[in-house]
């Protein structure tokens, strides 16, 4: 698997090679992702829409998509194919896992799957942030802030389902 490497910039550096970039989310770009691993390189061109809250982008490559997480959105590209996912609230983090992606928004998580596709949303879980502290096993656990600034709320989430779950899984089936 390659080993990207990512710079996020507003002005493309003079000395970036020139090649064709991949635009996505229209023109013109605010923001130019400069992509590397050893000879290899991509230069993303993105554009925020107008009513977009612009926090910190992050850019991450899983499973051969590069992920771009920016305003109110998260955008995947693979060479033919893009999926563009309208967060309904501000990009977060990305969390990925061996066949999962996690993306988190001011309200909520979204799933991914390996194709690209959604496996479910949850945009229930806070008001103004969501964190994910770990995932073990079939379980997110995370806080939703609900009262800002400062009021948090832990959560656990089913990562099979997106469900809230009310406490841990039984866990009576195997042996400690």
């Amino acid at each position: 698997m390659a080993d990207w490497h990512f710079e996020i910039v507003e002005e493309l550096p003079p000395s970036w090679p020139p090649s064709p970039p991949v635009v996505l989310g229209g023109s013109p770009p605010d923001l130019f992702v400069l992509a590397r691993s050893g000879d290899a390189a991509h230069r993303f061109d993105l554009s925020y829409r107008g009513e977009d809250y612009r926090c910190e982008p992050k850019a991450v490559f899983w499973r051969g998509w590069f992920a771009f997480g920016f305003g109110g959105r998260a955008i995947l590209w693979r060479e033919g194919a893009t999926h563009e996912i309208d967060l309904g609230c501000y990009f977060s983090e990305f969390l990925p896992g061996d066949d999962w992606l996690l993306v988190t928004s001011g309200q909520g998580i979204v799933r991914l799957a390996p194709d690209g596709g959604i496996v479910w949303r949850n945009d229930e879980l806070g008001v103004d942030g969501v964190l994910i502290f770990d995932v073990e096993g079939d379980v997110i656990d995370g806080q939703g802030e609900w009262d800002p600034p400062g009021g948090w709320e832990e959560f656990l989430v089913s990562l099979e389902t997106g469900e809230q779950l009310e406490e841990l899984p039984d866990n009576e089936d195997q042996d400690a």
